[in-house]
């Protein structure tokens, strides 16, 4: 097989034009990364750093709530589990490196994109409330009973009613404890 040398001098210049795109394309690359960072990665990291904040909250919350009994319930804590999909889905997308170029890729790197590759063809909103599912654990006179949702009714209807009340009150104490300048006005209506 003969090869000409024009073909070989093709070839060559092929592959220097190749070459000398690199610089341009790692351009391309960073320009790229960048963007996602603005657009998907800070705002993902922000996302995660609220859901840590309220994370804490309920950590905070529960320890008042030991303070205080209600009916024959002697314990009552909030849990909010993590989704464990959407949690580390959106952790690996906050760990994007918009510092990476385009030879330096690493697993968690390649993980992140396509971490954010898959969330990008779900297309859908991610709301605060997919990441946890929100359960009460309680103790009835000193035994555990399984977590409960307090869409369901957990005791007597009154007592079921007053425990609803009481988290909602002692929220709103907190709310208030934390920011004394916000008012509420509350009415009573029969």
């Amino acid at each position: 097989m003969k090869i000409d040398e024009k073909d070989i001098d093709r070839f060559i210049q092929k592959v220097q034009q190749k070459i000398d795109n690199i610089k341009d394309l790692d351009a391309i690359y960073k320009d790229l990364l960048q963007l996602v960072y603005t657009e998907f990665t800070k705002p993902t990291s922000d996302f995660l750093d609220k859901y840590n904040h309220f994370q804490r909250f309920i950590t905070d919350y529960n320890k008042e709530l030991a303070d205080f009994p209600v009916s024959n319930i002697t314990k009552l804590s909030i849990v909010a589990s993590d989704v464990p999909k959407e949690i580390q889905a959106l952790t690996r997308i906050s760990k994007l490196d918009n510092k990476a170029d385009l030879f330096t890729t690493s697993l968690e790197q390649a993980e992140s994109i396509k971490a954010l590759e898959d969330k990008i063809r779900e297309n859908k909103e991610i709301k605060f409330t997919e990441l946890f599912q929100l359960k009460i654990s309680i103790e009835i006179d000193g035994v555990k009973k399984p977590p409960i949702d307090l869409g369901k009714q957990v005791e007597s209807r009154a007592t079921d009613r007053v425990l609803k009340l009481f988290l909602f009150l002692s929220i709103i104490k907190r709310l208030v404890e934390n920011a004394p300048t916000i008012k509420l006005f509350f009415t009573l209506t029969s």
